[in-house]
């Protein structure tokens, strides 16, 4: 019969590291102990009120009549700012064509007359452009008003709701006192 294998030598080294692991990790799984004392646990805050659904919808309304005059009071800064520039673009284009009338006038060509037409054309478009600018500038004027007095009348609002809700929660304190 065939002679079994030699048995394999142990590896202490492995083994020695081997059994630290097993000791540290049963030594982080055993259970601490316990402090004598009790933690600490901060009181709880009292539970929110519970709002009256009048007075929110009074406070979203506020807020939404902001919230639209913002908005409203934007898109005329940005019309105001469009049509500037088209203003600005519309008076090079005259200066331009006034040159051109005046170049062409001083030459005595006969083409002067398609010149001039386009030079009053330009300035006519200046002048409507200078209208519609005044015009939304009044509008940028009004809605910047409007969106102030919206702000004005959420803070307003706001300020009205506290009062009360203080006012009531001072009779409550009287009631619980008296009682």
């Amino acid at each position: 019969a065939p002679a079994p294998p030699p048995a394999p030598k142990k590896d202490t080294a492995l083994l020695e590291k081997v059994s630290k692991v097993k000791k540290t990790s049963e030594a982080k799984a055993a259970p601490k102990p316990k402090p004598a004392y009790p933690k600490y646990t901060p009181p709880r805050p009292a539970p929110p009120r519970k709002e009256d659904p009048a007075v929110t919808a009074q406070k979203a309304k506020a807020r939404n009549l902001v919230t639209e005059t913002r908005r409203k009071r934007q898109s005329a800064e940005q019309d105001l700012v469009a049509a500037k520039a088209q203003l600005v673009r519309l008076e090079n284009s005259a200066k331009k064509a006034s040159s051109e009338y005046n170049s062409m006038r001083n030459k005595g060509s006969p083409e002067g007359r398609i010149v001039k037409a386009a030079k009053d054309e330009a300035a006519d478009l200046v002048k409507a452009q200078q209208k519609t600018v005044a015009t939304l500038t009044q509008v940028a004027q009004r809605e910047a008003k409007t969106a102030e007095a919206a702000v004005k009348a959420e803070r307003d609002t706001l300020k009205s709701v506290a009062a009360r809700e203080q006012a009531s929660r001072r009779a409550e304190g009287e009631a619980a006192s008296a009682a």
